[in-house]
């Protein structure tokens, strides 16, 4: 399940299930359009570009943090100026699926084209 009080991902499947099978999870969900629901952990922007970024889910599972992170773009600034932390959401995207971070001890899940909350 999601770690702490937040919740797991929930219209995409079991989030422990996907943990469990990472290629078969991105197999099925890479490149189509996901529903997410999620509670708002954190904002911030991308280290590597203008994108924003927004988390929504997390788990730290066998000395890895998984997250959900919804990616958006800089001339679509609304819509992560329209959420607050702790808020819940509703994300319809596209998962980019799993992109590779700096530290490999973190496992990020990104979605691309968001709607929020519509």
């Amino acid at each position: 399940r999601g770690g702490g009080r937040y919740p797991p991902l929930c219209q995409i499947g079991s989030y422990s299930q996907a943990l469990r099978d990472q290629g078969g999870a991105e197999q099925k969900y890479k490149d189509k359009r996901v529903i997410v629901t999620g509670r708002v952990i954190e904002k911030n922007q991308f280290n590597n570009n203008q994108d924003y970024a927004m988390l929504i889910a997390t788990n730290l599972t066998g000395g890895k943090t998984y997250g959900v992170i919804v990616a958006i773009p800089n001339e679509k600034i609304e819509l992560i100026n329209k959420v607050k932390v702790d808020d819940f959401v509703n994300v319809d995207g596209i998962c980019i699926g799993t992109v590779k971070q700096a530290n490999p001890t973190v496992i990020s899940i990104q979605i691309k084209d968001p709607k929020i909350n519509q």
